[in-house]
């Protein structure tokens, strides 16, 4: 099991620079006021220099949002409320998820988890 460690801007990535984890969430929520920017977390994304599997948290309210985060070179998503309100959207990028598997975008990490495309743990397909 590893932390995942979470980063909201510039000053948190140099924090957790010094330690590198190798599993770094980055949060598209402003913790002050609660809005969502679907982009800054492309520009911390690019400052992250060393390996690490990134995930994108916050803001993915729909299959495009996901894809966006995938395709933004994010190895997962973290969402909480928006696919447990809104079902279709569960089915939706469970169906995608799905499509990548049948294409057989999969990998193998160390400890022998599946992982569709660049790192999607299989159990958000759930």
């Amino acid at each position: 099991m590893k932390p995942l460690v979470e980063i909201h801007d510039e000053a948190d990535l140099e924090k957790v620079r010094l330690f590198k984890p190798s599993l770094v969430g980055i949060n598209s929520r402003d913790l002050r006021d609660f809005s969502v920017d679907m982009i800054s977390p492309l520009s911390l994304r690019s400052k992250i220099d060393w390996e690490a599997d990134v995930v994108y948290e916050s803001g993915v309210g729909s299959r495009s949002d996901a894809v966006f985060a995938f395709s933004s070179g994010f190895s997962g998503i973290l969402t909480g409320e928006s696919v447990i309100k809104i079902l279709p959207l569960h089915r939706s990028i469970k169906m995608y998820f799905s499509a990548c598997k049948s294409r057989r975008l999969i990998r193998r990490n160390i400890s022998g988890t599946e992982y569709l495309r660049k790192g999607i743990p299989k159990t958000m397909l759930l």
